[in-house]
């Protein structure tokens, strides 16, 4: 019993190739991630970046983030108040401690962790 090498299948015979337009260097793409991760550092410890003038400064990067900046935050605030610690709901979702226990104790059922309420 032979076995025909006529059919062989080779790796990667089907993956799609760059076309010579769209070929892009390494260096391209580590630049533009360098380029965003200095844009990211540069917020920390500041509020320059602030748009709504009453963000406050962050430890972290991620958390350096305006609600003018976020799209589905700025289009429920065009047609009530001009920033999100204005809102109505957000007072009251986000800013009442016996909302946020009750959702910490609720997240916790939900993953199954345990849970102190003592903590809170």
């Amino acid at each position: 019993m032979a076995v025909r090498n006529s059919a062989v299948i080779a790796p990667y015979q089907f993956e799609p190739e760059y076309s010579p337009g769209e070929m892009r260097t390494d260096s391209d793409t580590d630049t533009s991630e360098d380029e965003a991760i200095d844009d990211n550092n540069a917020r920390v410890g500041n509020t320059d970046w602030c748009l709504c003038t009453n963000c406050s400064s962050m430890p972290l990067s991620d958390e350096c983030v305006c609600c003018k900046e976020t799209d589905a935050v700025t289009h429920r605030l065009a047609h009530t108040t001009l920033y999100v610690i204005e809102n109505e709901g957000f007072r009251t979702v986000c800013l009442n401690a016996e909302v946020l226990r009750v959702s910490a104790i609720a997240r916790a059922d939900i993953t199954s962790s345990r849970f102190q309420t003592s903590k809170f």
